[in-house]
């Protein structure tokens, strides 16, 4: 099951925070089964627009999760789980 993930992020700035504009990278961590298809852990790029997106995400279990990469300097990385929320949109 696909969830819906909400994505803003702001930069400091000296007249205030600005939204982000340069693209988010996401994975996932292994490889998994989605509707009869092997999903490979390849990353796509994921547009901000204002600083906002709203990304498809396969739920995941415990035996993999998710990888994010943040578009700073250094690349943050982050890692998550993704719950199932049956349509509904939830907060990165």
């Amino acid at each position: 099951m696909t969830s819906l993930i909400h994505v803003s992020l702001q930069k400091p700035t000296m007249f205030g925070q600005r939204p982000v504009s340069e693209p988010m990278y996401f994975a996932p961590l292994k490889r998994y089964t989605f509707d009869n298809s092997v999903v490979l852990p390849l990353p796509f790029s994921q547009p901000l627009v204002n600083g906002e997106a709203i990304v498809p995400l396969a739920a995941n279990g415990p035996d993999w999760c998710w990888m994010s990469k943040e578009p700073t300097k250094v690349g943050l990385t982050r890692y998550f789980n993704v719950p199932e929320t049956n349509g509904g949109v939830i907060e990165y």
